[in-house]
């Protein structure tokens, strides 16, 4: 049926993305995402109680001199990374500039 197919073509397609993540991740190294993550939760309690989108978080990073991923997917594994640590959650959607106006995950600081 065309439903399954479908659910298929979803599952692969999150697989892939977390592919995806995990390959930038593992080549940007344990050394520069421990520093993003610390920039998440800077960015945050800056931001607070104002969402932000993970290439606000990059921008500022960049600007103040950490040195840029390899690959700038390697933002989602620090973000996933920063969510699973409570420093952050997911709070909506918006478009994001570095990706064609294309809808991104918002994030805010979470509250304990």
């Amino acid at each position: 049926p065309r439903g399954c197919q479908m659910i298929a073509t979803t599952q692969a397609a999150i697989d892939s993305r977390d592919a995806g993540i995990r390959s930038s991740a593992q080549h940007a190294g344990e050394d520069w995402q421990a520093k993003a993550v610390q920039w998440v939760y800077l960015h945050a309690v800056a931001c607070d109680p104002e969402p932000f989108l993970a290439e606000d978080v990059r921008d500022v990073a960049e600007r103040d001199g950490m040195a840029p991923a390899p690959d700038a997917r390697a933002w989602g594994s620090v973000m996933r990374r920063a969510a699973a640590l409570g420093h952050v959650e997911p709070c909506g959607f918006a478009r994001a500039r570095s990706s064609h106006m294309s809808p991104k995950v918002q994030w805010r600081l979470k509250r304990q």
